[in-house]
């Protein structure tokens, strides 16, 4: 659909083009506050080899959560399934605001949260 359709009605070239330019990717560079991005390896829609881990690890704000199985956003677990994600987004808010991590930024000259 995207080939056939949304190309076109957009007025991209392909749809290459359409999802570079949709993509959050150009932006990783930038961010300057403390960021968790959390994807499983068996996304169909973003497959993990598609995923800009040079540009994670370059920027000292970002951090990746990469697990094994969750499709997309269907990150549920157990017989009566519930949502997971939850706990690993607040510890890593909670290591974020911890004092070690202020005290850190302090240091280093860099805004606190």
């Amino acid at each position: 659909i995207d080939t056939l359709v949304t190309v076109r009605v957009l007025g991209y070239r392909d749809c290459w083009e359409l999802y570079d330019s949709a993509s959050t990717t150009q932006y990783l560079g930038r961010i300057r506050a403390p960021f968790l991005a959390i994807n499983s390896m068996d996304d169909p829609v973003v497959p993990a080899h598609g995923l800009p881990m040079d540009k994670i690890r370059e920027n000292p704000y970002t951090a990746m959560a990469l697990v094994k199985h969750g499709g997309h956003l269907g990150f549920f677990s157990g017989v009566k399934p519930r949502s997971w994600y939850l706990t690993p987004v607040v510890e890593f808010l909670e290591a974020i605001v911890s004092p070690a991590h202020l005290k850190h930024n302090e240091a280093l000259g860099k805004a606190k949260l």
